[in-house]
């Protein structure tokens, strides 16, 4: 959603592409959980920054991104984002009084970010939803918010009616932001040193009722994004089956997987899988003969270790979720004023990259008063 790209940004690798900077925000509320929090920061497909309730410190998710804030700038970020762990947590109540919802899992989300496109434009934008449905999003154009829901329309007319604060975040979604973009961008391309070949492995799936093959070719760990995977028979191109599409790894490259399916009297020693990327001026070519055959045996031993993971996973959660609730048992309700902290004025202030706005989500005048206790049952 937050895509920028400028044809002034043409740094080889990166020219022609479209790129994005996105910031998450995601409350959850729910009366038999803890309260959760997270904030995660993502370059393109890549994350790049997370802070979360668990671990309530703003964090690089790439060691490259470790340069880009001083140590007192992501303990700044980190101080900026533990009130607004308060202030959206306040919101999601808020919202619920509204809807009229008093039990189950609630969630606020927000999401802001620019974009660079390949014409050299630059786009901007800012979205709020409550449990997966719209609520907000501002019109960069006529500086408006538009409200998809109406427990919103009381938001909207008091963000309206603040002009200069309108105007500031358009500037800030379309210029600052698109500057940290641009320095995100640079300090990536030179930790990968513009360009990572790609590994390619090839494998051959026999196909169930069938005596052909499914050949699958992983392309996986180049820099840059840009990849062409074809398929060739005896010098031939020949049209894929399926593929993957480009996702992103945990270290800011990505990988791809391309499949072709193969029927006799061909056999699968005479197809290969042909990659072009910028790091193989040349291309590169995997010849499927020395492809790994997946047999039944070993894709049955590999299901019966993936019905045992999702077993240890499951069992793993519970335990999570009951430590959860016992540990609520001890939690002091702490709502008063929480709401009144979350409808008090001030000013955004973004001189960092935007762990920005200090938004206000849903309050208004009639969201002063709160109840003077409660209880959680774990």
């Amino acid at each position: 959603m937050w895509a920028l790209l400028s044809i002034a940004l043409c740094l080889t690798s990166v020219c022609g592409e479209l790129h994005s900077l996105r910031y998450y925000y995601t409350a959850m509320y729910s009366n038999n959980t803890l309260p959760t929090f997270s904030h995660v920061g993502m370059l393109d497909d890549v994350q790049i920054t997370r802070y979360d309730s668990e671990r309530p410190h703003n964090r690089p998710t790439q060691p490259w991104m470790g340069e880009a804030l001083k140590p007192d700038e992501w303990e700044s970020e980190t101080v900026k984002l533990s009130e607004r762990q308060k202030l959206y947590l306040a919101n999601v109540k808020i919202a619920m009084r509204r809807s009229n919802i008093n039990t189950g899992l609630n969630v606020i989300q927000y999401m802001s970010g620019c974009q660079l496109l390949e014409d050299g434009s630059v786009r901007g934008f800012r979205s709020y939803a409550f449990n997966g449905r719209d609520l907000l999003s501002f019109d960069m154009e006529t500086l408006t918010w538009v409200a998809s829901s109406p427990i919103a329309r009381l938001t909207k007319e008091k963000w309206d009616r603040n002009g200069p604060e309108n105007l500031y975040k358009k500037t800030y979604s379309e210029s600052i932001c698109v500057n940290w973009l641009r320095k995100y961008l640079h300090l990536q391309q030179e930790a990968l040193d513009s360009t990572v070949k790609p590994k390619v492995t090839v494998r051959a799936l026999k196909m169930v009722n069938s005596l052909g093959h499914r050949l699958a070719c992983l392309v996986t760990g180049f820099y840059t994004r840009d990849v062409r995977v074809t398929w060739r028979h005896e010098g031939q191109d020949v049209p894929e089956t399926t593929n993957t599409g480009i996702i992103p790894n945990h270290d800011s490259t990505y990988q791809i997987t391309s499949y072709h399916d193969t029927s006799p009297p061909h056999s699968k020693d005479t197809y290969c899988c042909h990659v072009q990327h910028s790091s193989f001026p040349e291309g590169k070519t995997v010849v499927c003969r020395d492809a790994v055959l997946w047999t039944p045996g070993k894709i049955a031993a590999l299901c019966v270790c993936g019905v045992l993971l999702l077993v240890i996973s499951i069992v793993a959660l519970i335990v999570f979720i009951w430590r959860k609730r016992y540990r609520l048992r001890s939690l002091s309700c702490k709502n008063t004023g929480s709401e009144q902290s979350s409808s008090s004025s001030g000013s955004s202030q973004e001189s960092l990259p935007p762990l920005q706005e200090f938004d206000k989500l849903m309050t208004s005048p009639d969201d002063s008063s709160t109840s003077s206790s409660c209880s959680v049952q774990p």
